[in-house]
């Protein structure tokens, strides 16, 4: 009995431990998931993610503390885009300065 707590105890920690690896948020700089989208979605388009954040840093300021001030037709297309596709531009959960 002892024995199958234990391993009940293991178990429960290492799933915990891995839904925590795969769903961390420190290789995000600029776009993020929307709240609620499936983890499995998530996992098959990472890269386009992955893309779309790489565009929004090139496109956006360089200085961090100016990030979330762009403005533009283009700016806010690529806002709705990415907000369509379930994705966030910025979030301010993330961003310096903003916890």
């Amino acid at each position: 009995m002892c024995f199958g707590a234990i391993m009940a105890w293991l178990g429960a920690s290492a799933t915990l431990g891995l839904v925590a690896l795969a769903t961390r948020n420190d290789h995000f700089r600029r776009v993020t998931w929307a709240q609620g989208t499936p983890l499995r979605e998530r996992w098959v388009r990472e890269p386009e993610r992955a893309a779309l954040d790489r565009v929004a840093c090139a496109w956006g300021f360089r200085e961090k503390w100016r990030w979330g001030e762009e403005e533009g037709v283009e700016w806010e297309a690529l806002r709705e885009w990415l907000a369509y596709r379930r994705m966030v531009l910025d979030k301010t959960e993330l961003m310096e300065g903003m916890q």
